[in-house]
């Protein structure tokens, strides 16, 4: 096999997947340094209005959750619950902030 195929062919690589995570522990850290949680993403994101946008297309391209095998990845190392990891890749994308996105990009 000629090694630079492999070097073109796009990876993603989710580092959650296999590092330990506690979510809890996390958000009290981050928390007592002064972050402070928004109230305008949706459940699997922190900062970025764009993912309950993508959430959406990509579910709707691909018919799956785009973070379920990063998700499954921590409830099988225990960073989660079967059931949380559930709500988080079932819980559909918030309509208001899709629709507050797709009209910022001139979508709708």
């Amino acid at each position: 096999m000629d090694v630079r195929c492999l070097l073109v062919q796009p990876v993603n690589v989710h580092p959650f997947a296999f590092r330990p995570y506690d979510e809890g522990a996390i958000k009290a850290h981050i928390l007592s340094l002064g972050w402070k949680e928004t109230e305008d993403t949706d459940p699997n994101s922190t900062n970025c209005l764009l993912n309950a946008f993508a959430n959406q297309v990509h579910l709707e391209r691909w018919g799956f959750h785009p973070y379920a095998w990063e998700i499954a990845g921590i409830v099988r190392s225990g960073g989660l619950s079967r059931e949380e990891g559930l709500a988080k890749v079932s819980e559909p994308p918030n309509p208001v902030l899709v629709s507050r996105v797709k009209e910022r990009l001139g979508l709708s």
